[in-house]
């Protein structure tokens, strides 16, 4: 009798270790975005920009001061950040676009439009040689608009404090001084919140309107340092990005009423297709020809076919995390993004920067 009460034991001790070591079935609603808050530093996001799959910065408005900004770097790929500048005097836009008037060339150096100086009455042109840490005027005089930068020079378009001539200089990247100043047409008005392509050979494409010409905008190209322009007609009403992921294939974001559409070139500039989106896009972003991302507040989506086809990535969700502005496209199965997200219980809102991995 004993030893059959001994057996009936040992059956239920084992059932009970059996139950115990089941694992719990995965959770089919787990995203594939890692949130890292950076509230404590931000009142929102405004710049993104990662010149490799680790390091990168992101520029944010100070807390309890919108006109002033921080900048904050990474070497992690965005696991853990440092404070490099909290009175960073950059241009900035009040759109939901990726403001771009700050940009890293390599892991030290950078050029930045600074903000409006009144007592100038122009905007300072800066550029850094520490991460961000300090900044040097090259120039204090004009009102500029956009900028790109290459492996040799930086170019600037703008014009003068008085509103009148535009013109374009370029900047050395050995001695960030002045090399060269060009007159542009007057006709020609060049939109602040876009961004422009100049590419290794110094070819420049940018985004313009004619006012003087037609209602029409227009891509701008010039192969000789802005002296001469050759003009493209664009069936849009608004621009919202410009995107050359290579110096031959480029693509411009922007809308016709509600609707979003692409303009692609696969040749530099010369010749231009129209293509139509799924939604308007605020922010595009290529990784290479083929493969780029596009942002609108809360949704992000997808193409692998140049821009043929998009596909919305579902793991989002606007409720959870909220990109709303610019995305690092640095890996092809790896993204990061920027985002604020309002959370109406708490009266707060988080800034947030978005780690997706496939």
């Amino acid at each position: 009798m004993l030893t059959l009460v001994f057996v009936l034991m040992l059956v239920f001790v084992s059932c009970e270790k059996k139950d115990d070591s089941v694992d719990p079935e995965p959770n089919p609603t787990s995203s594939c975005i890692t949130v890292k808050d950076l509230s404590a530093h931000f009142e929102g996001i405004k710049a993104i920009k990662f010149i490799n799959d680790t390091e990168g910065w992101l520029v944010g408005a100070n807390i309890g001061n919108l006109s002033k900004r921080t900048l904050l770097h990474t070497n992690d790929g965005g696991l853990n950040w440092t404070v490099i500048n909290t009175d960073l005097k950059v241009n900035h836009v009040t759109s939901s676009v990726n403001e771009p008037f700050i940009k890293f060339y390599n892991s030290t150096d950078a050029y930045m439009i600074g903000e409006y100086n009144a007592s100038t009455g122009g905007k300072e042109l800066k550029y850094t040689t520490n991460k961000g840490q300090t900044w040097t005027i090259i120039s204090n005089v004009g009102n500029w608009d956009a900028f790109d930068v290459n492996n040799t020079n930086a170019v600037f378009i703008g014009h003068d404090i008085y509103q009148l001539d535009d013109a374009l200089i370029i900047v050395s990247n050995s001695s960030h001084t002045v090399t060269q100043t060009v007159d542009l047409p007057s006709s020609i008005d060049f939109f602040v919140k876009n961004d422009m392509h100049l590419a290794e050979n110094g070819t420049i494409i940018t985004a313009v309107s004619r006012p003087n010409i037609s209602s029409s905008l227009y891509i701008a190209k010039s192969v000789n340092n802005g002296q001469d322009w050759v003009y493209t007609v664009i069936d849009l009403e608004y621009i919202d990005d410009i995107e050359f992921p290579t110096d031959n294939v480029g693509y411009i974001s922007g809308s016709v009423g509600f609707d979003g559409f692409l303009y692609k070139t696969t040749n530099g500039g010369d010749t231009w297709v129209k293509k139509s989106l799924p939604v308007l896009f605020d922010n595009i972003e290529f990784f290479d020809d083929q493969n780029g991302l596009g942002v609108i507040e809360g949704h992000i989506y997808k193409t692998t076919d140049g821009a043929e086809n998009w596909t919305e990535m579902s793991c989002i969700s606007s409720t959870d995390n909220n990109p709303n502005r610019g995305v690092a496209f640095v890996s092809l199965d790896k993204w990061y993004a920027i985002g604020s997200r309002w959370v109406s219980s708490e009266s707060k809102t988080y800034s947030e920067f978005y780690i997706y991995e496939e």
